[in-house]
């Protein structure tokens, strides 16, 4: 599945207030540092807070799965640090021009979460 080009994968979470399972397509960028792992930046399309998943992601991360077409695997999150980004920013933003738009469109630094995958 893919939008605008660049692939999705389906992300569940626990709602951070709810308790909930929730579900959000979300755009992912191959992790050139790890094989089993995904990026996905936390955009909301450059609104000035942060996604719902993120808070969900943040506030349960022990329950945190990510289904790409038929495989599902729970992940590990983490959010990249400032060089980390700094470093895999200039390919997202090639691979995914509307997160130029994005982060100017609002003073947070949208987070990039690598996805690792916790499954053998």
């Amino acid at each position: 599945m893919h939008f605008r080009g660049l692939p999705l994968l389906l992300l569940t979470t626990i709602g951070a207030k709810s308790g909930e399972r929730r579900q959000t397509l979300v755009a992912w960028f191959a992790d050139e540092a790890q094989p089993q792992a995904w990026l996905v930046v936390a955009s909301d399309a450059g609104a000035d807070r942060h996604p719902a998943w993120f808070r969900n992601l943040m506030a349960h991360p022990e329950a945190a799965m990510v289904q790409i077409l038929n495989r599902t695997t729970k992940v590990h999150p983490e959010v990249l640090t400032a060089a980390e980004r700094a470093t895999v920013w200039p390919r997202i933003t090639t691979e995914g021009p509307e997160f130029v738009a994005f982060q100017a469109r609002t003073k947070r630094i949208l987070p990039v979460v690598r996805l690792t995958s916790t499954s053998p």
